[in-house]
């Protein structure tokens, strides 16, 4: 047992080391279980939430902010921060990382659903889940011929059109974002700064809050 306020540099990369092994574990279950399919199909948006959660965890470690607040009493920028720990530890390219904070992360977390369709760079672009080819992804495809091009809303008479495609296949960032972690624990015991914001972060990731009545 260790006090967290007062943990050492030792204390803290085998802490960081265990929380990795633990979330990986669990990531990889998760994953495997919602993408199982079965005679009702399977559940790749959920296995998607759980792939963003992590990302997020990982973006307040790297950032050293785990709480809602920084040190300036400021609201925490979580989604900046996941897309630095991704530029860095995921090696995804900006527009990549852009397209799936953008189309898919927000919209699925609030929604329940990624952007339906969405314009870049002059293209109108929808998205798919687990394309069969693994070097399908984060490509934007042209939509094929057998493709109508058409999305209905529900049994409204309103179509969204489009032209290309993004593509996610799941297995691949669940196992891209457990690269991230085992690249992130070799960096953090050559980087003191990177070290110092983990201890910030798992100190208010940890802390016992209280809730407040209103």
């Amino acid at each position: 047992m260790f006090n967290l306020e007062k943990i050492t540099d030792d204390q803290a990369i085998g802490l960081a080391q265990a929380i990795v092994n633990d979330k990986t574990k669990n990531l990889r279950f998760d994953v495997n279980r919602c993408m199982m399919k079965d005679s009702e199909g399977n559940a790749p948006l959920s296995a998607l939430l759980y792939c963003f959660a992590m990302i997020d965890f990982m973006g307040a470690l790297y950032a050293g902010q785990g709480g809602k607040k920084d040190m300036n009493n400021k609201n925490v920028d979580t989604s900046n921060n996941a897309k630095k720990m991704s530029l860095q530890f995921l090696g995804y390219e900006y527009d990549s990382i852009e397209i799936i904070w953008q189309m898919f992360r927000h919209k699925t977390i609030h929604v329940s659903m990624p952007e339906t369709v969405f314009e870049f760079d002059n293209r109108r672009i929808s998205w798919e889940l687990n394309d069969d080819n693994k070097a399908n992804h984060l490509q934007i495809l042209p939509r094929s011929i057998t493709e109508s091009g058409i999305i209905p809303i529900g049994n409204t008479r309103i179509n969204l059109e489009y032209d290309h495609k993004f593509v996610i296949h799941i297995e691949t960032l669940s196992n891209d974002i457990i690269k991230s972690m085992h690249k992130y624990l070799d960096a953090l015991e050559k980087d003191k700064a990177l070290l110092g914001k983990f201890k910030a972060a798992v100190h208010e990731i940890y802390v016992v809050k209280r809730v407040v009545k209103k």
